[in-house]
């Protein structure tokens, strides 16, 4: 038996490779997206903003992935909200209201104080992303992520939190969002010498 030995850096480049897959990219505009993002405080009912920064940086991974976002107003979606709990009934309400989007899209956030750890202030994110076809809301891709985050000053909060644990709930909703668009089935066509070719899914682009 012969063994080969491979050069260390080809394993890390291969490995670097798979690490880092480009996101799965819809045609711009192909998919139009009805967008809720929203904080709740620990403990608490009430629903706030996401700082701005953290806001933008969520809708540009969305404008990566091909989608044109439309978002409810914050005001009508605080007051439909703290009426609805539960995730998936928020999203039966995104559902109702989406006029002519086709995916609804959720995020919701949580920041929780944890503990004081070497001198800093450990805070929690708790993530939640889901995203659907609005008239398939059943079978919704969703996600929950845990970001441990560490702040400097007691005068920090649950907004200087969210601002740590933005770039890894950017990350969390992209890959939800390249599950989504992998997932989706391309449309049947009429069978016949004069059919038009099926246009390629998202996740195998044409050549």
């Amino acid at each position: 038996m012969v063994l080969k030995c491979w050069p260390l850096g080809l394993f890390l480049i291969l490995a670097g490779c798979a690490a880092n897959r480009p996101p799965v990219q819809a045609p711009v505009g192909a998919h139009r997206a009805w967008v809720a993002i929203v904080s709740e405080r620990a403990g608490s009912e009430a629903l706030t903003k996401v700082p701005d920064a953290v806001h933008d940086m969520l809708v540009a991974a969305l404008a990566k992935r091909g989608l044109a976002v439309a978002e409810p107003d914050h005001g009508e979606l605080t007051t439909a909200f703290a009426q609805r709990r539960r995730t998936e009934v928020r999203l039966e309400y995104l559902a109702a209201t989406a006029k002519d989007a086709e995916v609804v899209v959720l995020v919701e956030a949580v920041p929780r104080y944890y503990s004081q750890m070497s001198g800093q202030l450990r805070w929690t994110v708790d993530s939640r992303v889901t995203v659907a076809r609005k008239d398939a809301i059943d079978r919704a891709v969703h996600d929950d992520t845990h970001t441990a985050v560490f702040l400097n000053y007691v005068h920090e909060d649950g907004e200087d939190a969210l601002m740590r644990a933005a770039s890894a709930m950017a990350r969390q909703l992209g890959a939800t969002v390249d599950d989504f668009l992998a997932g989706l089935t391309v449309p049947a066509v009429t069978t016949g010498p004069e059919a038009p070719a099926a246009a390629p899914t998202a996740e195998a682009p044409a050549p």
